[in-house]
């Protein structure tokens, strides 16, 4: 297949990220027979600080199969690792991102919701946010297009929740993180 892959089957949600002031609709790249190749992938994952010891580090996977590991507090190794990932497991992360249908996800789940019934039968709403929780970013380009969602362990969704913890096995990124 020297190379390149038709990502058609993945274009109807990963378009309609872009702007339409930036890039035509979804519909209209498929028309066009758009194609990218694996070389145009890149897949994303940040851990921010806590206001303990959390670890804070990017991890960045490109479709080619290089790979940057960026260390910036609580972590083993602070500043920049390389690694490479053979292409199966990019194949395999990029499935994984469709398969939890990554593009129509919200792009922020960190904060909790719930109804409360006041002693008068009143409802109040809530929105529940816990300030001393890591956050999690996790971003997938292709091409022009690009989709970040922020979350937490808390409020994120079980498949974002799942998925970055597969980009950190398949990246081995504990050789880095994890203090001896």
């Amino acid at each position: 297949m020297n190379g390149t892959l038709s990502f058609a089957w993945l274009l109807p949600g990963i378009l309609t990220l872009a702007s339409t002031a930036v890039a035509p609709s979804y519909s209209q790249e498929l028309n066009r027979g758009l194609q990218y190749n694996i070389r145009d992938v890149t897949m994303s994952l940040r851990r921010s600080p806590c206001f303990g010891t959390c670890p804070s580090y990017t991890l960045v996977i490109h479709g080619d199969g290089s790979g940057v590991y960026g260390g910036r507090a609580f972590v083993a190794v602070e500043g920049m690792q390389t690694f490479h990932l053979e292409r199966d497991s990019i194949v395999a992360l990029l499935k994984a991102f469709w398969e939890i249908d990554f593009q129509s996800l919200k792009t922020n789940y960190t904060e909790g919701r719930t109804v409360q019934v006041l002693q008068d039968g009143t409802l109040q709403f809530v929105a529940m946010n816990v300030s001393d929780v890591p956050l999690m970013f996790l971003k997938l380009e292709i091409g022009d297009s690009a989709k970040e969602i922020e979350f937490n362990h808390m409020y994120g969704l079980r498949s974002l929740i799942d998925l970055a913890n597969r980009m950190d096995t398949m990246t081995n990124s504990s050789q880095w993180i994890q203090k001896k």
